[in-house]
C-alpha cells in the first residue's frame, strides 16, 4: 500500500474503537492497529498515536442491511475519518447488522467508496489506501461477491476473516497483488507464521490480545 510496517503483527479492530485509549495500550511491539468500528458521527480523537504505529480506520453504518442509507454513512464515515487513518477499511464483517461480502448493493458501496475516496485525494493531494473487510467463506467454495468486486475496482486489499489455512491461500492467489491482512483466531507465534506462509502480508489478533494483553505477543513478536 506504499507503506512501511514495524511489524507485520498487529491488532484487530474491536479493541479500541475510537483511538482515545491509544495511548494507554502497550502497542510497542505492534506494527498496526485497526481502530473502530467507527460510525458517523463518533468522536475521533488520536492525540496520543505513538508514533511507530501505523493506523488502519475500520468504518460502517449502526443501521441494519445494506440500503441507500447505510451506504450514505458509509461515505461519511469516510469522510470524517480520512484524516487520521493511515489506511481506511470498509467493514463488511458485521453478520448483527445484516451484512457480509455477499450482500446485495455490494459493488454499489465499494465503487461509491472508492470514488469518494479518490475526490478527497485529488482535493488535499493524500491518497489514502482503500480495504475492505469480510469472511472468507469455506475453503473450495465461491468467493463472497466482495472480492471480485475490489478487484474489478482496484481497491487496495482486503482483511480476511478466516482461520483456514488453506481458504487464505485461495484468496491470496484470487486477488493477485493486492495486501491481504489476515484476522480471526491468531493466538501466537505459530499462528502468525503459518498465515505469512498462506500469503498474507499483515496478521491482526484481537481475542488473544484483549485477554492476555501485549505480554500474550512479546515472543511472538520477537
Amino acid at each position: 500500500m506504499g507503506l512501511a510496517f514495524s511489524s507485520p503483527l498487529g491488532v484487530a479492530a474491536g479493541i479500541e474503537r475510537t483511538g482515545e485509549r491509544l495511548g494507554s495500550l502497550e502497542l510497542e511491539i505492534f506494527g498496526h492497529i485497526e481502530i473502530g468500528t467507527f460510525f458517523p458521527n463518533d468522536r475521533i480523537s488520536l492525540a496520543e498515536r505513538p508514533s511507530h504505529l501505523r493506523v488502519g480506520i475500520n468504518f460502517g453504518s449502526a443501521r441494519l442491511g445494506l440500503d441507500r442509507d447505510v451506504i450514505a454513512d458509509y461515505l461519511a464515515a469516510l469522510r470524517q475519518v480520512q484524516p487520521f487513518a493511515d489506511y481506511l477499511c470498509a467493514n463488511l464483517s458485521a453478520p448483527r447488522a445484516g451484512r457480509d461480502g455477499n450482500s446485495a448493493e455490494v459493488r454499489r458501496l465499494l465503487s461509491d467508496l472508492r470514488a469518494e475516496r479518490d475526490r478527497l485525494a485529488a482535493r488535499n493531494g493524500r491518497r489514502t489506501p482503500l480495504l475492505v473487510k469480510f469472511g472468507a467463506g469455506m475453503a473450495g467454495a465461491p468467493f463472497p461477491a466482495a472480492l471480485q468486486e475490489a478487484k474489478d475496482l482496484d481497491l487496495d486489499g482486503i482483511v480476511l476473516v478466516c482461520a483456514d489455512l488453506v481458504r487464505i491461500a485461495e484468496v491470496r492467489a484470487g486477488i493477485e497483488e493486492a495486501v491481504l491482512i489476515s484476522v480471526g483466531g491468531v493466538r501466537g507465534s505459530d499462528d502468525v507464521v503459518l498465515r505469512l506462509g498462506a500469503g498474507a502480508d499483515l496478521v491482526q489478533t484481537h481475542n488473544a490480545f484483549a485477554e492476555g494483553g501485549a505480554a500474550a505477543f512479546r515472543h511472538c513478536a520477537k
